[in-house]
């Protein structure tokens, strides 16, 4: 199944000063008011043409898995990076998307220009709660992850972005998806890492970004912090490594870091 993501997009940015926020109402913006939950699952409803109804942030895992999405990031949310076009965000005030009820947690899109649009009660910048016709709101993603409240767990949905196994490897196209993941999963297994429970999932969490930047403080002799986030020392480690350009940004959609772990990968030698 394909989602349209600029129709997913476009359900918001067409409604910017209409809604309301409420929690009360209509969720999905039918009587001028929406929340989150209901207007991600009103967003989706229109533009696949499958409706499970208006759900919560604990419930839109299931719905986006059945719509094709994947999870490709899942931990704090300051890790939550290198966001693309039609990435939907999943957020929770607890370390995982059970506590993320009512006003626990929050659900938007990335749209234009790594910009994070939802249905929100409050200003991102200041926490100023908005006035009517004020609910939908976008806010540079890199920015907002930094200030939100909700700063303890997200989840990044992909649409559209499974990468194809040719024969013998995983693609080489500069984007680091679900397989990239699981091949760094299977390396770091490989040589003798634990990533239990998530094994090589191909998601990529704390527990496995944290054995990567072990492994990186082992194999290059520099001291990461153990910290499980993608943050800009990981990724100039990890460019050293691959002997790509070190400034600290996994560029999309084709990084050339990314291309030299896709054939590191491909090759089934030992590279970290």
């Amino acid at each position: 199944m394909t989602v349209n993501n600029d129709q997913v997009i476009n359900w918001f940015t067409d409604r910017i000063g209409e809604i309301t926020y409420s929690m009360d109402g209509s969720r999905n913006g039918s009587d001028g008011t929406a929340d989150c939950s209901g207007s991600i699952s009103q967003a989706l409803i229109e533009a696949s043409g499958v409706n499970n109804g208006l759900l919560s942030t604990i419930s839109l895992d299931g719905y986006l898995a059945k719509l094709g999405y994947q999870k490709v990031y899942s931990g704090p949310t300051a890790g939550a990076v290198n966001t693309q076009h039609g990435d939907i965000i999943l957020m929770s005030i607890t370390d995982d998307m059970a506590g993320s009820g009512g006003t626990g947690g929050h659900v938007g899109v990335i749209h234009q220009g790594g910009n994070f649009i939802s249905c929100t009660a409050t200003r991102w910048a200041d926490g100023a709660t908005f006035v009517e016709g004020q609910a939908i709101q976008s806010a540079p993603w890199e920015q907002y992850k930094n200030v939100t409240r909700l700063k303890a767990h997200s989840e990044l949905w992909r649409n559209g972005q499974t990468e194809q196994r040719p024969s013998g490897g995983i693609a080489v196209d500069g984007i680091w998806g679900h397989d990239t993941w699981k091949g760094v999963q299977e390396m770091l297994i490989r040589i003798g890492h634990n990533l239990d429970p998530d094994g090589a999932d191909g998601i990529g969490g704390p527990i496995t970004i944290k054995a990567l930047q072990r492994a990186l403080n082992a194999k290059l002799r520099v001291n990461l912090d153990v910290d499980g986030i993608m943050g800009m020392q990981t990724v100039k480690a990890l460019q050293k490594l691959m002997g790509t350009p070190q400034d600290g940004v996994i560029s999309s959609p084709s990084s050339q870091l990314v291309i030299a772990l896709q054939e590191n990968i491909n090759s089934g030698q030992v590279w970290i």
